[in-house]
């Protein structure tokens, strides 16, 4: 029973940390894209840096 309980915390923890990194992966992939699309329009616009 103890050992059952070990197991299924760290099964949560995996869990948690599993989220915690995709939920990260996602923010980065956006924040890259959204700088990407900020470039393309400031070359769109002709300031050019």
């Amino acid at each position: 029973m103890r050992g059952k309980r070990i197991g299924r915390t760290g099964w949560d923890q995996a869990m948690m940390s599993g989220v915690i990194w995709s939920s990260m992966k996602a923010i980065r992939s956006r924040n890259n894209s959204l700088r990407f699309f900020r470039r393309c329009n400031r070359n769109r616009s002709g300031a050019g840096d």
